[in-house]
């Protein structure tokens, strides 16, 4: 017989705040795709008089029919797209195996400069840099210490 421990079991009302909760997380991933799909269906002068709505507005299949009519442009993008991930992953893997490999030579003689260079370059990203600017420049967020 199956017995629950006591720890796994949950409240009726944490259940029901969860439910509710992962609920409005669903609607939130699907509407903008029901949106999507509502718009693409719609008629431009449709839209264009009443704005976007959440049902197709005037029926029409003009943008299904753009995009069948230009289909070598699509798929040329689609190879592009595949072709860089697979390139980007497999050189990716290339260059993380080889770094974990030196990392992991108790023997390497660099393998300190290359740990602390590794940790280091994760504490400082590439978006720091942008971030700060737009922070100072654009919102005025430098303190009194700053300046």
């Amino acid at each position: 017989m199956h017995t629950k421990s006591r720890f796994l079991q949950i409240s009726m009302f944490s259940e029901v705040i969860l439910h509710i909760f992962f609920g409005i997380v669903t609607l939130a991933c699907l509407v903008p795709l029901w949106a999507v799909i509502a718009i693409s269906l719609s008629d431009d002068n449709k839209i264009r008089q009443s704005g976007y709505r959440l049902w197709p507005v005037g029926l029409s299949t003009k943008s299904y029919e753009f995009v069948v009519s230009q289909g070598k442009a699509i798929w040329h993008a689609y190879g592009i797209t595949i072709f860089v991930t697979l390139v980007g992953t497999v050189l990716c893997v290339l260059v993380v195996s080889m770094y974990a490999y030196i990392l992991f030579r108790k023997d390497f003689k660099y393998r300190k400069f290359f740990t602390f260079f590794g940790f280091f370059t994760m504490l400082i990203n590439a978006g720091l840099v942008p971030w700060y600017i737009v922070c100072v420049n654009v919102l005025h967020l430098k303190t009194q210490y700053m300046r």
